[in-house]
């Protein structure tokens, strides 16, 4: 009918759809074919060198000093971000670690110390009494020069035969007139034996009890003297008019006292 518009059916449309497809996708492939061939490059060829290109871009915009600083600001940021976020925490956790262990060696320490102590102490208790000066006497007389010695035992036990030794400790004329213990004892006909020039004497004998074993010596004067012992540690040097508790080790004291009676 004349002046009214004509109208496609549903399987025009579709067939002119599928023409206009087909047209466009042949111009397609020709303009590419066209292309590769004045370029001699392949569609691959073409991505590469569009890649490469943007990269040299990318790299040349970096290269300026505005964008370098903005890289550093990024990368100071990121850094920190990791030490506060990774590293920091890390550092932390090993210093508790360290801690915790440090104070399991000290409670450690401290356990082995006690350990050392209990041996120390069980060794005393297993090895044989000593004898420890705890008293002295001196006075003057007639017949010479005499000082009292009184020893305190390590252990409550009979001690068996003690043995002195006393020795004059210069070069004077000092003689050792006697030489005996004091208290309930037991001795024999060797208990006592001072040699000639009375340098040197030598004193054995029994206590019949646990207890203090106390013995006197006379000299002619006042002088130094040396004491040696089965039950004692170490020598003991007595001076005249000195403490009557000196120290084992130097043998010296400050102020001389009355012996306690055993």
């Amino acid at each position: 009918m004349a002046g009214k518009p004509q109208t496609l059916s549903s399987g025009q449309q579709d067939e002119v759809i599928s023409i206009l497809r087909s047209q466009i996708l042949k111009w397609t492939l020709i303009a590419i074919a066209i292309f590769t061939g004045i370029t001699g490059l392949s569609v691959w060829g073409i991505k590469t060198k569009v890649e490469n290109k943007v990269e040299t871009l990318v790299a040349k915009q970096f290269e300026e000093p505005r964008i370098k600083e903005i890289v550093k600001g990024v990368a100071a940021n990121r850094a920190d971000t990791l030490m506060s976020e990774q590293i920091r925490p890390e550092v932390e956790k090993f210093k508790i670690e360290i801690a915790t262990r440090l104070n399991e060696l000290e409670a450690l320490g401290e356990r082995i110390r006690g350990l050392e102590s209990m041996v120390t102490e069980t060794a005393k208790l297993a090895g044989p009494p000593t004898l420890t000066l705890s008293g002295r006497e001196m006075q003057k007389g007639p017949s010479g020069y005499k000082i009292t010695l009184q020893f305190t035992p390590s252990k409550n036990e009979p001690l068996g035969t003690i043995v002195f030794v006393a020795s004059v400790a210069d070069n004077s004329d000092i003689r050792i007139l006697d030489f005996w213990p004091k208290g309930t004892f037991t001795s024999g006909k060797d208990s006592k034996k001072i040699s000639e020039d009375g340098k040197q004497a030598r004193l054995a004998y029994g206590l019949l009890s646990a207890g203090r074993a106390t013995f006197e010596i006379t000299l002619s004067a006042p002088g130094k003297i040396s004491i040696e012992g089965n039950y004692l540690s170490e020598a003991i040097l007595i001076e005249p008019e000195e403490s009557a508790e000196p120290s084992a080790r130097e043998g010296r004291g400050k102020k001389s006292r009355r012996a306690p009676h055993p």
